[in-house]
């Protein structure tokens, strides 16, 4: 799948570099179920984060497998981590929009 970096901080790092596929080409490729509204996001330590579909065309969050060209481990946010440019939205600066970047992403479902 093609690749996009987005740069942006966490509240748990400072900005950097984010690399993955987007998280929309993801569920594109994976098919879509009609009526599909929004996503489930489980970690493996069974964190659960629903994201409506919307945000994959207003935020263009991806699917990040390395962090400034270093691939996530599991011990650090691994294998994958769903991260939003919150830097570019004020919108995103809040908790709410925070327990939307899920890490150690084990298992998405569109509903």
């Amino acid at each position: 799948m093609p690749v996009a970096t987005v740069t942006t901080s966490t509240v748990w790092n400072p900005r950097s570099a984010w690399t993955g596929p987007s998280l929309q080409t993801v569920i594109a490729a994976a098919g879509m179920k009609p009526g599909a509204k929004q996503l489930r996001v489980t970690a493996l330590d069974n964190f659960e984060s629903v994201i409506p579909l919307s945000d994959l065309a207003t935020y263009k969050p991806v699917l990040a497998h390395s962090l400034n060209a270093k691939q996530l481990k599991g011990s650090k946010y691994g294998p994958l981590y769903v991260v939003f440019p919150r830097d570019d939205h004020s919108e995103l600066l809040n908790p709410a929009a925070e327990a939307k970047m899920v890490w150690a992403v084990c298992k998405i479902n569109v509903e």
